[in-house]
């Protein structure tokens, strides 16, 4: 962690600094009292402006994986380089948590596909790390629909706004490696499921799964594939398969009905025409989003 960061003040929210001389034992117990059902790792030792901070070694984290998984809970990696999945791949994780932002070997992908490792890339992070550096801000209009006016307000004067900069160069290479790697999935059948890391600046919660899906679908996938990875991709990640991710008889599902067939464009999941939530009818939410007002 960095050097300022408050030990105490992480752990009370479920993250936990683990040394390599520290058995995995407590923290196992730690994370199954609170409830939960899988651990993400972080195998990292970035970004700025902490670079080189202290990473798990990959004799740690497969430590862990193979603790966790004694204990039945899966593991998920926070990456952003092609080495760090490897690592976690060769550890035995579960899952990729972001893109890497340099291409993925071919023959690690296939090593992907063969263990079923799941692959989050979190395309709309990323897109928000481009407009930071850029000094933009989301102004489309069907994302300020559904955002409150306290969050576009504590957000309307940060320091990155005030210093709009000239495209720096590593935007286009991470963005086509970025591309590239969820193309080279989907190619080797690794199993996606779409997230996009809501809650970073502008990773607005709704719009940002809207967002996701155009940015997969700009990256080469097609809206089908798209698609299934926020549906199908989502239950399989979270191995609820048999009850969620499909309109079937016996499966659970909120369902959004649209105006237009987002399979001829991904752009019409944004055509809502009405909400079913726990069985109901949601009309509120349609209301919202057709107001003059954002919420």
């Amino acid at each position: 962690m960095p050097a300022d960061a408050d030990p105490a003040l992480i752990y009370a929210r479920g993250a936990i600094s683990l040394g390599e001389s520290e058995p995995v034992d407590s923290l196992l117990a730690f994370k199954a009292d609170k409830g939960v059902d899988a651990l993400k790792i972080v195998i990292e030792d970035g970004p700025q402006p902490w670079y080189p901070k202290p990473r798990l070694s990959n004799a740690k984290v497969a430590e862990l994986v193979l603790a966790a998984h004694q204990c039945n809970l899966r593991v998920f990696a926070h990456v952003s380089t092609a080495e760090h999945v490897a690592d976690g791949v060769a550890a035995g994780i579960d899952g990729i948590m972001h893109s890497a932002e340099d291409q993925l070997q071919e023959s690690l992908l296939e090593e992907m596909s063969q263990k079923g490792v799941f692959y989050v890339a979190t395309l709309a992070l990323y897109d928000g790390f481009f407009n930071q550096a850029l000094g933009h801000f989301e102004e489309e209009p069907f994302a300020m629909k559904g955002v409150s006016k306290r969050a576009i307000a504590s957000l309307e004067k940060p320091a990155w706004r005030d210093q709009p900069l000239d495209a720096p160069d590593w935007i286009e290479p991470t963005r086509r490696a970025l591309h590239h790697n969820l193309r080279r999935c989907v190619a080797h059948g690794v199993p996606l499921a779409l997230g996009t890391d809501v809650n970073n600046p502008t990773v607005f919660p709704g719009y940002a799964a809207h967002k996701e899906l155009a940015l997969m679908v700009a990256a080469g996938l097609t809206p089908s594939q798209a698609l299934q990875a926020a549906t199908s991709g989502g239950a399989s990640f979270l191995q609820l398969e048999t009850e969620l991710g499909k309109i079937e008889p016996g499966f659970e599902a909120d369902i959004l009905l649209l105006h237009n067939n987002p399979l001829v464009d991904i752009l019409n999941t944004r055509s809502l025409h009405r909400v079913i939530l726990d069985g109901k009818i949601v009309d509120r939410v349609i209301s919202s989003l057709n107001s003059e007002e954002s919420p």
